[in-house]
Order: structure tokens, then sequence, then C-alpha cells
């Protein structure tokens, strides 16, 4: 994945930047950005470990980065643009004379639209400072727990569910463990919480002058490791269950290894509370790595034993998914951020070590657990691969509803009807990602087309991100027709060369359209003869027009990209020799003079066209489509593949049904729109 060399020049001079992981509904207006990103060290600018969080603080569509001192230095905060690397803004966060270290949490807690910057002593004090990201006026002071000495650690997360997200703090150092939950909003009243026992109090949240003054109070107060427990506690918040509400994730923060989950439904339900690592206490986080509909928790080490310990679990259960060292020898402990670099859904774990002078920032892999990206601590520079994870395409503008579906009426029994959502969904920040194929004969860039064919897309990207295509050949080059590859690698020396298919997922449904012809230039996908929705791995790319042939033969091929650069390695692939070796390879290309005759002749370093490496430039942005609700399924059955919306009615039943439709984006951004459906 490539990046603008403006952009890769300031990202050197940032360690431990992530994009925000998944975006909260704009229907909520829920920010978690920080949660994820709000203890990543930098040595470059300060000694010791630092503090970081990441969210779209002046609204223009690109997620900002902020940073400020863990230990030691004076509490600067600086606000870092994530579209081009300038200084938004520099400010003190606390007393300009405190040594004591910053904390982070990045939300939207006034309700004006702009993510507001949480301050909390990171040790020798509690004091929380609340910064506008409008303007950056001060909003909010207040002690976090009456007068405590040992410092706060930080997180924000909507744990009651309306829409506003609140502050969670916790007691660091030695102290009784106690974590608070407090509210901030814009007039939006509070539902209360049910305490567990007598040590949970609820409080509600106002705010005043427009805004301008934001009084926080209490919502919940918790003691989750019971109180002969004095080591502190780290916190983290998400939904980790999937019921929409954002929970409390409560870590042993100085000693032992435990971790609790506590719903932030009630306040009161533990949803997990298990031991991860022995000694040392933890660091909590949490992020999507499945695309599933809740949250897991990522554990770090903290300790001389553990340091260097990272453990994924799956959800609320204690079930490692993932289990990798941040860095080999490494004993201060590690610091943890969850974020995507990537585009997707699918977060990647950033990691820094503890400890003064170090801050070694590294981004792992989401597949491998392997150190994508090492940023140096002092003057370095970070390595040539920050280009292909940090993508900073994740826009902030909602989607939109363009055109209401119209409501309908109909006789029960009638013929079922489907709709293209695309005429009544858009998205500002729509933009079709772009993939380079690194080939042997060169380069070849092309343009997916997210919206027009989202099944395809997705099912495309999903083999690029996991590495499926890469050193794959071109298999198939029928001169004057199609150049295709996806399938196969090859193995082996001769005479023993074998090319084996790669393995593949689930076929993708036919999503052929007229409007989408196989036009030289064109990408589309390979299928099996009779069967339209056969589409796994397989595609090609036109090399003349075949749009009356392949449009109109098996349901249709599927184009869903365009060739941008690199036609002309395409026509020179094409217009290599080709080898008869079997059935299934009766139009190989290839090269260096190969005269063999079988496929165990072929020498794969000289005599195969490959594909060392696939690289998706940008991500661009998509929506897809969900059905909400259907408030009387007797008399109509909705279901969206696609972009397509169908629906079936009932032969027998009468009556009318609500239903309403949601639109995402990548980022997770939501908008919805209703219908009536009447069946008489």
């Amino acid at each position: 994945m490539n990046q603008a060399n403006g952009f890769r020049g300031w990202v050197s001079r940032l360690l431990g930047q992530n994009r925000s992981p998944n975006r909260p509904l704009s229907r909520k207006n829920l920010d978690l950005e920080a949660l994820e990103g709000r203890e990543v060290p930098a040595t470059l600018v300060f000694p010791g470990a630092n503090s970081v969080a990441v969210g779209d603080i002046n609204q223009d569509g690109f997620n900002d980065v902020i940073r400020a001192a863990q230990s030691y230095g004076r509490p600067v905060v600086t606000v870092t643009s994530g579209k081009d690397g300038s200084i938004l803004k520099t400010f003190d966060g606390l007393d300009r004379t405190s040594r004591n270290g910053v904390n982070l949490a990045v939300g939207d807690f006034n309700g004006d639209g702009f993510k507001d910057i949480a301050v909390a002593e990171a040790r020798g004090g509690d004091k929380v400072s609340v910064f506008s990201g409008k303007n950056y006026a001060r909003l909010s002071t207040f002690s976090a727990f009456g007068g405590w000495n040992g410092g706060v650690s930080l997180a924000a997360g909507d744990t009651n569910n309306n829409g506003v997200p609140e502050l969670i703090m916790g007691k660091l150092a030695e102290a009784s463990p106690m974590v608070r939950v407090v509210a901030g909003q814009a007039n939006v009243s509070v539902r209360r919480l049910t305490p567990a026992n007598p040590n949970i109090r609820v409080m509600s949240a106002t705010t005043s002058n427009a805004g301008s003054v934001v009084t926080f109070s209490q919502l919940a107060s918790i003691n989750p490791f019971g109180p002969s427990y004095r080591g502190g506690v780290s916190v983290g918040a998400a939904d980790l269950n999937g019921d929409g509400f954002v929970d409390i994730i409560a870590g042993t923060a100085t000693s032992g290894g435990r971790v609790k989950e506590i719903s932030g439904k009630d306040a009161k339900t533990v949803l997990n509370d298990f031991t991860t690592f022995g000694t040392g206490g933890v660091q909590v986080a949490a992020g999507n790595f499945s695309s599933t509909n809740h949250a897991d928790l990522v554990v770090a080490g903290r300790g001389n034993f553990t340091g260097g310990d990272i453990r994924i679990y799956a959800g609320t259960t204690s079930t490692v998914v993932r289990n990798f060292q941040s860095a080999a020898g490494n004993s201060a402990g590690t610091n943890i951020a969850v974020g995507s670099f990537s585009g997707n859904l699918t977060n990647q774990v950033v990691t820094a070590t503890k400890g003064e002078g170090t801050g070694f920032v590294q981004i792992h892999n989401s597949t491998t657990n392997a150190a994508d990206t090492i940023l140096s601590p002092i003057g370095g520079t970070p390595s040539t691969k920050i280009a292909s994870l940090y993508k900073n395409t994740n826009q902030a503008s909602d989607p939109t509803v363009t055109s209401r579906l119209a409501d309908i009426a109909v006789s029960k029994g009638a013929a079922n009807q489907s709709f293209d959502l695309t005429n009544n969904f858009g998205d500002p920040n729509a933009a079709n990602a772009r993939v380079t194929f690194q080939t042997n004969q060169g380069a070849i860039g092309i343009e997916l087309l997210n919206q027009q064919a989202p099944l395809t897309v997705k099912n495309f990207l999903s083999y690029v991100d996991s590495n499926k295509y890469d050193n794959t050949i071109v298999h198939r080059s029928p001169p004057n027709f199609v150049v295709q590859a996806g399938g196969y690698t090859a193995v082996g020396t001769a005479p023993n060369t074998l090319l084996n298919h790669i393995l593949e997922d689930a076929p993708v449904p036919n999503e052929f359209d007229s409007k989408r012809s196989n036009v030289r230039g064109t990408v589309a996908m390979a299928k099996l003869g009779n069967d339209p929705n056969s589409a796994k791995s397989e595609f090609f790319v036109n090399v003349a027009d075949n749009s009356s042939n392949l449009n109109n033969q098996n349901g249709g091929f599927t184009v869903f990209a365009n060739v941008v650069t690199g036609m002309d390695n395409v026509d020179k692939i094409n217009k290599l020799a080709t080898a008869n070796l079997s059935q299934t390879f009766s139009d190989i290309p290839v090269i260096n003079n190969f005269t063999g005759t079988t496929v165990g002749e072929l020498n794969p370093a000289t005599n195969l066209v490959t594909i060392n490496d696939v690289i998706v430039d940008s991500r661009g942005e998509m929506l897809t489509f969900s059905i909400v609700n259907n408030s009387n399924p007797n008399v109509v059955t909705p279901t969206v593949v696609g972009n397509k919306l169908n629906l079936a009615y009932s032969a027998t039943n009468t009556g009318n049904s609500v239903i309403q439709v949601r639109a995402t984006d990548l980022s997770g951004r939501s908008v919805d729109t209703a219908f009536t459906v009447r069946v008489n």
C-alpha cells in the first residue's frame, strides 16, 4: 500500500500514530477512538513514554494525532493534522509547571459535533481537564477521585447507549482500585443504571452556555477487584458482547494480571473475570479483529516477566485468539493501542515498550502478528512499510439519504420486487479503492468499483488482505482476448514443478450489470461454466472489447474494476508466447523461450509471469446495506444482497409493515431510512 510522499515525511516525525478503530454510528454519535490510542509512547519528543489519542478534532475528515508526555516533561498537548502533518494546536493540558505526565482520551462530551480532548494527571494527582475540539477552550476541570495523588487512567465510551460518550477514569499506582464513570452531555437526560452494590453511584450530567461549560457528575462508581487490592487500575472500553452498550474493562495496573469486564448496560453485570498474566499488572484495550459485531479484548503485560506479551481474547470469552510478543527481551512492560491501518474494520495492535529512554512503537500485522512497522525512539525514521499500513482515508462525513424509499401498496401474492439502494443513499466521501499488482512484467494499477459491485470488491480485497494473491501466476492469456490470474502458485523446480490452486473462500453472488460492460481495460471475475454464482478468486483483464460475448454468457461476467495504469504491461503479457501444457493450462504465457510440453518442465523463476505482490494504494469508501427492522414479517420479507433490496410479499396475509433500512460506511458511520409496505 503506497502513500503520498508528503504524508510519508511527516509521519516519520510521529511515533505511534493510528487511525481510529471502529468509528461509532453517526445516529448515536459515539466516540471511542481515544480508548484505543491513549498510551502509545513516542520518545522522539519526550523522554520516557508518551500518551497518544486519535480523533478528527478539526472535522476535516481526517483523524488527527493528539500527543502528550506520559512520564515527566511539561504537560504540553500537541494536536497534529492527519491531513498534512501540520500542527493544529499546542497547549498546556495541565498547569505548565506540572511534571506529573498526562493521559488522554477523546470524545464529543458536549455534543457539539467536535471531538473534545480529556487530559488527566498520569501520576502525582487526579486533576482532569477537558478542552473543546472546536476552539480548544477549557470546558471543565475537576478532581477525578477527590484529591487522589496516584494518577488517573482514561478511556471514553458510551456505556449507557444514549449517544454521548462517558469519561471512564481509573486510579493508578498503589490504591483502592476505584473506577468512576462520568458523563458530560448537552441537555441529554441519562438513564439511571442500577447499582450492583453500595459502591456504585449513578449521576446525571448537564451543560450550560450552549455547551461551552460541561459539568461532569458521577454516573457509576465501581470497585472491580475488591477492597484488598491496592495495585491501581488500567481502564478501557468497548462493546465486547455486541449488545450496543460500551462495556467497561478494568485491569490490575501494577500487580497481578487480572481483568474484569463489566457490562455497560447496567454497570453491574460481570461479563468475564479472569487472570491473564501472573505478575506485574496489565494494560487493556479493545478492537475488532474478526469483523464480528463485538470488540475483542487486548491485554499487554506490564511486568518484568510478561513485559512483551500480548494476548487477544475473543469478545467476553477467555479464549486466546492471538498471542505474541511485542519485542524480544522487553522487560519494562508494554503500552498498547488498537487502530485500523488498512481502511477496513479489522484492527491492528500497536505496541510500545515502556521505561525511560525507550519507546519503540510497532504496528503488528493483523494476520501474522509480525511488526510490519517499527518506529525508532530517537530521531528514527519509520520503515518503508509504514506506507502500507497507515492509510488515513477514514473520512468523517456520514452517509446520507439522497432519496427516501417510497411507500409501497400491493395486493397479496404480488410478484417480488427489487430496488437498487444506491439510488437512495449516498456518501460525501464516495471514492473507489485502488490496487497495484507488482508483476515481473511491470506494475498494473486498477480502480475497484466499490459501490457498483460491493460484494465482488469485498471478496477481491479479502484475497488481497490475506496475501493469497502474492506469488501467484498469470495462468491463462489467449491472444487478443483476456489475461487471467488469481488462481495458482508454482511450487518446486523442473522437472517436478507443480501448479497448485490457492485456497479459496465461498463463492460470491454474481453482480453483473450491463452498465459495466466487458470492454477493453476492465477487470472481471472468472467462474465455472453454467454457474453464474461460482466466482471465487480468479479474475481476468479484458484485452479486447468482449462485451458481445461475455456480457451474455453464463449470466454475464461481473466487471468490478478498471485498469488505470499499466495497460501496456497487460498488453505485453498478452503478446507473450503461450504453451499448451494441459486442459487447464492450454494458454499459459511463458517467457525465456520455454519449449517444454508439461507443467513439470516449467522453471517458476524464469518461465512464468508472476504476481509478486498486490498493494492496496487506497481503500476508498463504500456503503453496505442492512435491514434494521421489519415490523410485520407476516406480510413481507425484506432481504439485502449487495446493493439490492428484495421484497417478497405474502400470498395469504394482509396488513402494513414498516421496514427500516440502514447504510453503513467503512468506518461504521450509518444512516437509516424507513418506508411502509401495505399488502391488501
